[in-house]
């Protein structure tokens, strides 16, 4: 048999054979690090919806999430922020002591979708970067205050 009868392999639409990494480029060395998504969930829980939105946007971009995605994030950001708000207008004023509960449950889980859109990304970045995340401590208070204070001002004026 001749070489070029055995080189003709068979198409096959086979997910086993696909290409695993899909579109993925490689990091420059000089690239902003990734922060940890576990840790966003303290944004998360003590700055409300927009402040995880932010970092996890920002994340997003530092982990070469395509833009179909990062727009998803900003879209379940905004819709958080609006349960924030539906939950705030719609409590009575008996129950206002559960707010701040209610609000923390409705960003940690608007955090939750965040951090699966991004953890197949993150992932990648283990796998073929320096494997060191970056730190979240500045950005992330910066986060929590600028959010928490816009969360403030937004509920409160709903609330009255």
């Amino acid at each position: 048999m001749s070489a070029t009868a055995h080189s003709k392999v068979p198409e096959r639409d086979d997910e086993l054979l696909a290409p695993s990494l899909g579109t993925h480029r490689p990091r420059a060395r000089d690239a902003a690090r990734p922060w940890r998504l576990g840790s966003q969930v303290y944004v998360a829980f003590f700055g409300g919806p927009l402040a995880v939105t932010a970092i996890a946007f920002a994340n997003a971009v530092r982990l070469q999430v395509p833009l179909s995605k990062r727009i998803a994030i900003l879209g379940i950001g905004l819709v958080a922020f609006g349960a924030v708000l539906a939950v705030a207008f719609g409590l009575s004023d008996a129950s206002r002591q559960g707010l701040r509960v209610a609000l923390n449950l409705v960003a940690v889980g608007g955090w939750g979708v965040m951090y699966l859109i991004q953890r197949p990304y993150e992932r990648i970045f283990m796998a073929f970067g320096d494997g060191e995340h970056q730190s979240l401590v500045v950005p992330g208070l910066l986060a929590v205050l600028v959010g928490g204070v816009l969360q403030t001002a937004a509920v409160v004026a709903v609330v009255g």
